[in-house]
């Protein structure tokens, strides 16, 4: 119960931190991920691209059937871009989620599914 209330909790705040329903997806990171390339990290593909000024990174997994935490998501965009990607949990903190959380509960984000998470990037 407590996951599943934590899940349905972490999905409605991205969304209103986010300002959107689900069909809201930003023209920057639909552009942005129109140009993704797949990454394979620890056994599991995601997709990440970097935004046109390479200011912000986007990545995501193939899927939402494997475990994944910021931790993964940060380290896929290293590998991916050789930029390092900056993402705080923000909303997710206030529910409990730390950098070692399963994220994979997390079915929507900027209206994707499976997630999309955005991120600053520092490419220096």
């Amino acid at each position: 119960m407590k996951t599943t209330m934590l899940t349905a909790l972490a999905s409605v705040s991205l969304l209103a931190a986010c300002g959107g329903s689900s069909s809201s997806v930003s023209p920057e990171l639909r552009d942005a991920w129109e140009n993704r390339q797949s990454v394979e990290y620890k056994g599991n593909t995601y997709g990440v691209a970097l935004s046109e000024d390479k200011s912000k990174a986007y990545v995501g997994p193939s899927n939402n059937n494997f475990v994944y935490t910021m931790h993964d998501l940060r380290a896929v965009v290293k590998k991916g871009t050789g930029c390092k990607g900056n993402l705080g949990l923000g909303a997710l903190q206030a529910l409990g989620f730390n950098d070692d959380s399963n994220l994979s509960v997390v079915k929507e984000v900027e209206g994707t599914s499976p997630p999309v998470w955005p991120m600053g990037a520092d490419c220096s």
